[in-house]
Formats: C-alpha cells, sequence, structure tokens
C-alpha cells in the first residue's frame, strides 16, 4: 500500500515549480481512492498508508536497531512522512515544514548568542518527535474489515458494527541537526517548541547518553544540558523516553567532536597569541538595514597587532550545517584547509609560525544568507577597521571563498567607485562564481544538505 515518487515524477514536479505551477493531481488522485474512508474514525488523525513515506516511519519505533540511526535528513524525512499521512489538520504540533525550520532557526540563534560566538561550548537545540500513528491492518482485507468499492478503500459494517481495519504504530525520534561541533563542550536543548507530539500526556522523562562512557543523565525539556568530551572523536548518543506506564522509547545519531583538534589549529601559528574576535556592525545600509560580522584575528609575528593582513572573506554560510560557534566555516576550517593542502610554500605563508607569514583576519558573516550588497558593505567597513588597527604599510590581501569572492569583489571596486583608498594591493579569488551559479531547479529542491 506504499506509494513512491519515481524519479521522473520528481523531476516534473522540479520543472513545475520552476513555472510557479504546482501539479496536484498525486494529490486529487489520492484523495479519490481513500474518499470512502470515514476518516473520522482514523486513530490519532494519521494513517500511513495515505502519505507519502519518505522513509520507512515503521522502522524508527523507538527500539535501537542498526538501521535506525537518525541524521538530520532521516529526521526530515520521518517528519515529512508523519505530515502527509495525516487525515485531519487537527493533528497536535503538526505544521508546514517551512515553519517548523524557523522556529528552530530562531532557537538556534538563540542558544548561540545565549553561550557565546567564538567561546568554548558548542549550542545545539535539538529536534524531536513521538507520534502514535495508524496504518491498515495486514489482514484487513482478507478478515473483512475493509473493503474496495470502485477502486477506492471503505469502511465494513457487519449487523451494524464497524469493522475496525488500523492497527497502531508509533514514532520516535531525536536529532541534532548537526553531525560535527568543533568544540569539547557541548550544550544540547530539547525546547519546548521544537519537541513535536501527539502524545504529550503519555511522556513521563527524558534522558541522553553521550558515548562517552557517563552513561545516562537527565535531560530536561526547555533546560539546557552542558557536557564536556575528554577526547576528539566519533560518539554515538542514545536518547531514552520514558513513558508514564513505566515503558522506553530510544533513538540515536553519532557526533563528531573535534574540540583538541580545533584548539591544535588555532595555535599552531604563534603559540604565544590567543586567537581575538572582534564583532563589526555595519555602516551603511542596503534596502533598510545593515549587516553584522564576527572578526577571528589570527596573529603572526607580534601578538595583538596586525602588520601583514590576509582578509579571508567567507561564502555562502546558512549557520546551520556544522556547529561551529561562527556558522558553518570559520577560521579553524580556513587554517585545516591549509594545513592539508601539503603546500609547505601555503603553509609558511599561514599556518606556520615564520617570519613571512600574515596576520589572518577571518571574516565571519553574521547572517551569511543576507544580500550580497549588504555583506559587501559590510566587508568595507571590515577593510576601514582593518586599515585603522593596522600598524606600518603594508598593503592588504583580500582572499575571497566562493560567495566571498563574489562579495570581495564587489567591495572592493565599490570603494575605488567612490575615491576610498582600501589600501588593498592583491584580490585573489577561490572558487568564486563570479558570472553567476548555474544549477537546476530541482538540485534547490530535493538537494539533501548534510
Amino acid at each position: 500500500m506504499k506509494k513512491r515518487l519515481p524519479l521522473f515524477l520528481l523531476l516534473v514536479c522540479g520543472f513545475a515549480f520552476a513555472q510557479q505551477h504546482i501539479d496536484t493531481g498525486v494529490a486529487s488522485q489520492t484523495n479519490t481512492v481513500f474518499s470512502l474512508l470515514e476518516k473520522n474514525r482514523v486513530p490519532n488523525g494519521i494513517l500511513l498508508d495515505y502519505g507519502y513515506d519518505f522513509v520507512s516511519v515503521p522502522n524508527y519505533d523507538g527500539v535501537l536497531r542498526s538501521t535506525n540511526y537518525i541524521t538530520p535528513s532521516i529526521y526530515r524525512d520521518l517528519y515529512n512522512s508523519i505530515l502527509s499521512s495525516r487525515t485531519t489538520t487537527a493533528v497536535p504540533e503538526l505544521v508546514i515544514p517551512d515553519d517548523l525550520e524557523s522556529v528552530w532557526k530562531g532557537k538556534q540563534k538563540s542558544e548561540t548568542n545565549r553561550v557565546g560566538k567564538g567561546g568554548p561550548t558548542s549550542a545545539v537545540v535539538l529536534n524531536g518527535l513521538y507520534y502514535k500513528y495508524s496504518r491498515f491492518r495486514s489482514d484487513a482485507l482478507s478478515t473483512n474489515r475493509i473493503q474496495i468499492v470502485d477502486g477506492k478503500y471503505d469502511d465494513v459494517y457487519v449487523s451494524g458494527t464497524w469493522q475496525n481495519p488500523y492497527e497502531t504504530k508509533e514514532a520516535f525520534a531525536i536529532s541534532m541537526p548537526v553531525r560535527k561541533v568543533i568544540n569539547s563542550q557541548i550544550s544540547v536543548l530539547l525546547h519546548n517548541d521544537t519537541w513535536l507530539t501527539n502524545q504529550a500526556s503519555t511522556v513521563q522523562s527524558f534522558s541522553i547518553d553521550f558515548g562517552d562512557g557517563s552513561g545516562y543523565v537527565s535531560l530536561t525539556l526547555g533546560t539546557p544540558l552542558n557536557h564536556t568530551y575528554s577526547s576528539d572523536g566519533t560518539y554515538t548518543i542514545t536518547y531514552r523516553m520514558r513513558l508514564t506506564n513505566g515503558q522506553y522509547r530510544y533513538c540515536r545519531n553519532k557526533l563528531e567532536v573535534t574540540g583538541a583538534e580545533r584548539q591544535n589549529s588555532l595555535t599552531a601559528r604563534n603559540p604565544n597569541c590567543t586567537i581575538r574576535t572582534v564583532s563589526i556592525p555595519g555602516t551603511r545600509s542596503y534596502l533598510g538595514s545593515t549587516g553584522s560580522a564576527t572578526l577571528q584575528i589570527a596573529y603572526a609575528g607580534t601578538c595583538n597587532q596586525i602588520s601583514k593582513p590576509l582578509i579571508v572573506v567567507e561564502g555562502f554560510d546558512t549557520g546551520f550545517i556544522n556547529q561551529g560557534q561562527f556558522g558553518d566555516t570559520e577560521l579553524l576550517n580556513f587554517l585545516e584547509d591549509v594545513n592539508d593542502s601539503q603546500s609547505t610554500n601555503l603553509q609558511d605563508l599561514i599556518t606556520a609560525n615564520t617570519s613571512i607569514d600574515y596576520d589572518i583576519i577571518y571574516v565571519n558573516w553574521d547572517d551569511g544568507t543576507d544580500y550580497l550588497q549588504r555583506n559587501a558593505y559590510l566587508l568595507e567597513d571590515v577593510i576601514y577597521w582593518v586599515n585603522n588597527n593596522k600598524v606600518g604599510s603594508t598593503p592588504n590581501v583580500v582572499l575571497g571563498q566562493s560567495m566571498g569572492g563574489v562579495i570581495a569583489r564587489y567591495a572592493l571596486r565599490d570603494m575605488e567607485n567612490r575615491s576610498i583608498d582600501h589600501e588593498t594591493s592583491l584580490y585573489i579569488s577561490q572558487d568564486a562564481p563570479i558570472k553567476g551559479l548555474m544549477y537546476p531547479q530541482g538540485f534547490f529542491l530535493w538537494h539533501d544538505m548534510p
């Protein structure tokens, strides 16, 4: 009774979205097949056979298996499968995915600001769900609990008594929306607004095992829980939910912790200098608003003194894929890439403590998905700040990565057009889509980000 979207249908749907037209043919056909059913009789208002199983929902029933680890994409597919299976809009907590994502992003930003950007703790807001749902019993047809009339499912009554064709199942999942944190300390939060269930009265408590031998600790809904890992590695995190009847439900995911790696990378240049963070507010608005950025500064020869600036402009940063305190990418990632390049010449300039290395000013957008123009004007403020704070007359080198290359080019040219000296002798574009980015519409509709 499963309904799966074939590849050609996904492509057709992608084309339809691109043409601002949504094909409702599949939904109409589904509603026709189930039109005779008395949907008010569906327990919990969720009928799995009625929806689209983007993932095998029965596999995530609160029993641990090697095949049911939760990842961010699996959690999303599980939620969407349950959402598509509702037979009434009155199912508690189920909202459209965009609204759900918006709520989570807001909580994640709040928690990140609470623990402090650039600090030793990574904030992680969990997503969680626990739903009871229904599906047709496997013997519903053979035992005359349901019938098919003109290609449509219909209820069966025997001597005026309704024959129940349904069995009740449950789905349980808690997921970290990231797979890697770059701190040894984490603060996890399962917020009331990111915990979704139609069985609130049956849930008693939660606990979590961080996978490092410390055992289960209580996780209170709405209260952050801190944990420190003593070493880097990939850990299996297990979530346990206790029901009011004393039974437990479990799920788990994996998390890569690289706190020690981060510290080693950040101190590899000049171990006597600490990494400085500076907040830069925008002074020039675009469409009525200004941006802001946070700089990470890794000094070269003299601590707390910029004398040979390399301004690294990050690219598109959602802030939600890799849980660093500055978003998906930050200074650590840049230094790691240089070390992994196996280029001694490049390492001498950037990561090694040498007589020719640069002071690195890494630009972290506070909104890495903002308008290019707004962040370009913000980059001009960063350049002003560097020029006003550097010692000596060594010109800047500006390196723009991906979208950052477009922003850097825009900013430098805008300053020149306005006769402002940006004091930059070299602009480097690293994998930047200067002539635009070309992807099929279907990529953005169906691409599964990690």
